[in-house]
């Protein structure tokens, strides 16, 4: 899988980065309504689920993903990022390649 393949599957208005590691970080910066959370974490998770076909071998890497809101879940960054990473923490806890909010309640997988 591509960057670009990644990065077509976000929008235009959306930031997508490495912070470090094998962590990244997705910013949706403008959503209506939680449902545009789950339809964005979903395709994430396919786009990066596709098998890579590389010198006669086929790989595939896994993805957690956790999901934090502004303002709702906090309204300072740092604690935005810190519950994110948290809510992807118990992604990881429940078997990878799905998707977790911090507020479990809201969490549909």
């Amino acid at each position: 899988m591509s960057r670009l393949k990644l990065v077509a599957k976000t929008r235009d208005s959306d930031y997508f980065s490495r912070i470090g590691g094998n962590e990244f970080v997705y910013i949706l910066e403008i959503y209506h309504d939680i449902s545009e959370l789950i339809i964005a974490s979903k395709r994430l998770l396919d786009t990066v689920n596709q098998p890579i076909n590389w010198n006669k071998q086929t790989f595939r890497i896994s993805c957690s993903i956790g999901i934090a809101c502004y303002p709702d879940d906090t309204a300072d960054i740092d604690e935005l990022i810190e519950q994110a990473d948290s809510a992807m923490y118990k992604a990881k806890q429940k078997g990878k390649n799905t998707y977790v909010f911090i507020n479990e309640s809201i969490t549909t997988v």
